[in-house]
């Protein structure tokens, strides 16, 4: 199956990112200073991250060879909000530390990405970042690597689509024959064989996206900050 073996290979490069444990050092854990602390928390993040692109990318394989597609879809706008999660932050760390914005502007951007939640049980009221702010800052990223077009975004507003139940989101197992009057209702097989290329272009292109992220986030963060201890 097309870009099945590039996704399998993304997962295979996740877990050796993977640790059992991240530990606060003393410095970090006793200071008063925040700054820290920035270097675990972020390293935190990272991991949070990491973890949930694995599970989407491992879920997605078993909706591949299950002949899945709507549900292939649903893992794919989910893992594209992911990456870009992780290419917000890491755009943000650039703009750190390029001197563009203050300490405390990185740390809000934080602050949200790790706590952000529109429906808190403990009460806390803390606003998510927009799910189209960190697409488009995810983009920004890439153009820094030389890729012009808005491949996050465009890919995002497909996997979109397909996820409501739009047009696009409730036809993917039907043929309409013109002329004839008559629609066809597709099997898993046929309709996932049919429509699959696309999400699995997606999933292509965020499963590279994120590991580029987390790569660079993770070099900045070990080179400009107090790390946390990480246990394999």
């Amino acid at each position: 199956m097309l870009y099945q073996k590039e996704i399998q290979n993304y997962i295979e490069k996740h877990k050796a990112f993977l640790v059992k444990e991240h530990v606060y050092t003393d410095e970090a854990k006793y200071s008063r200073d925040p700054q820290k602390r920035f270097g675990a928390n972020g390293i935190l993040l990272l991991l949070r991250l990491l973890g949930r692109s694995q599970d989407l990318l491992e879920d997605s394989i078993d909706m591949i060879e299950k002949k899945k597609f709507i549900s292939l879809a649903v893992l794919s706008r989910a893992h594209l909000e992911t990456t870009a999660s992780l290419g917000y932050f890491l755009n943000n760390l650039k703009r750190y530390y390029a001197k563009e914005v203050d300490f405390n502007k990185v740390a809000e951007v934080l602050y949200k990405l790790k706590f952000g939640s529109k429906q808190n049980d403990d009460g806390l009221e803390i606003d998510p970042i927009n799910v189209m702010n960190m697409v488009d800052a995810a983009d920004k990223v890439l153009k820094g690597h030389g890729l012009e077009e808005k491949v996050i975004r465009y890919n995002y507003n497909i996997a979109c689509e397909l996820s409501h139940p739009n047009y696009r989101g409730i036809s993917y197992k039907t043929k309409f024959i013109e002329g004839e009057g008559r629609t066809i209702f597709l099997n898993n097989e046929d309709s996932f064989n049919e429509k699959a290329g696309t999400v699995l272009c997606q999933l292509h292109i965020s499963g590279g996206a994120f590991l580029l992220y987390y790569s660079e986030a993770f070099a900045l963060l070990e080179k400009h900050e107090l790390m946390p201890i990480l246990v394999k």
